[in-house]
């Protein structure tokens, strides 16, 4: 499977790998003055969830503007 990835130039990753990006992408953020706002319930896998890096924080959830957002459908 890898090797046919890899032969249609597609990338895989997994989320050990991914958790760990998004903590050094985290203290880039905050070392240059800047919130990183995350909902929890993204940033951790469903699966070994505990045993990521992630998991064991607490990340700001707020709403940053301007933003894309879901509205309801127009009638």
């Amino acid at each position: 499977m890898l090797h046919s990835f890899a032969e249609d130039g597609v990338t895989i990753t997994d989320h050990h790998t991914e958790a760990r990006r998004f903590l050094t992408h985290l203290e880039r953020e905050e070392r240059s003055g800047r919130v990183c706002p995350a909902d929890w319930s993204w940033i951790v896998p469903p699966m070994s969830g505990a045993a990521t890096p992630v998991f064991h924080r607490y990340y700001d959830d707020v709403a940053l503007t301007p933003a894309y957002v879901h509205r309801p459908p127009l009638a």
